[in-house]
């Protein structure tokens, strides 16, 4: 048999759970709305913009995604204190198109 103590425990333990659970819920649906809300209303540049400066500015806390979002390195790898280039950079005239400009 447990204790009447014991029961309390439970019985508050369960209260909280519920007073967690609610509050999760209600902000998920009021998260939910506001999304859907955001959608109806039609695109918003300026929500763009700043999403895009959040973004970028959360990259330097992140350690190791400090170079750019969207780039691929082109053909250069690094190794120690050696630059290695792919055969394929010199082919592509990248180099030559750059000179012409």
């Amino acid at each position: 048999m447990q204790s009447a103590h014991r029961r309390e425990v439970a019985r508050s333990d369960r209260r909280w759970l519920m007073v967690w659970a609610a509050i999760f819920l209600a902000m998920f649906g009021l998260f939910a709305a506001a999304h859907g809300i955001y959608r109806a209303t039609g695109p918003h540049p300026e929500v763009q913009v700043f999403l895009r400066r959040v973004k970028h500015h959360a990259r330097w806390l992140i350690p190791g995604l400090k170079s750019r979002p969207n780039w691929r390195g082109g053909d250069v790898h690094l190794l120690g204190d050696h630059v290695l280039r792919h055969p394929g950079s010199a082919a592509s005239g990248h180099d030559a198109q750059r000179g012409n400009a």
